[in-house]
């Protein structure tokens, strides 16, 4: 089999150009994150750090994490928005536009 050798002299001998993988990717593979229940996530936690340390997790102590998880989940939240064009929605719209409207005109005369 020939090879082809290329001296400096030669009118095919030109700079060396290395090649370079595109940096910036045109897409992201995005990782499936799961969702873990708090309950869950705060046993798993515990479990990790006794783990770590080489001892037992305390049945008690396993319970009182779920209890105390428990009264933070059922403890009231914010009121949940109503659903983009139902009644409720414009209703509440309209109210928080006008309320709006009447502080910019009173902030309007004051001035």
């Amino acid at each position: 089999m020939p090879t082809l050798t290329y001296s400096p002299n030669s009118e095919y001998y030109g700079e060396v150009e290395t090649y370079t993988p595109n940096p910036r990717p045109k897409f992201r593979i995005k990782r499936l994150v799961k969702y873990v229940e708090p309950i869950n996530e705060a046993a798993e936690i515990l479990t990790e750090y006794y783990l770590a340390k080489g001892l037992t997790i305390p049945p008690e102590e396993l319970e009182a994490c779920k209890t105390n998880v428990e009264e933070i989940q059922l403890a009231p939240s914010a009121p949940a928005k109503p659903e983009y064009g139902t009644p409720e929605f414009w209703k509440d719209y309209w109210k928080k536009k006008k309320a709006k409207q009447a502080k910019d005109s009173m902030e309007a005369q004051g001035q």
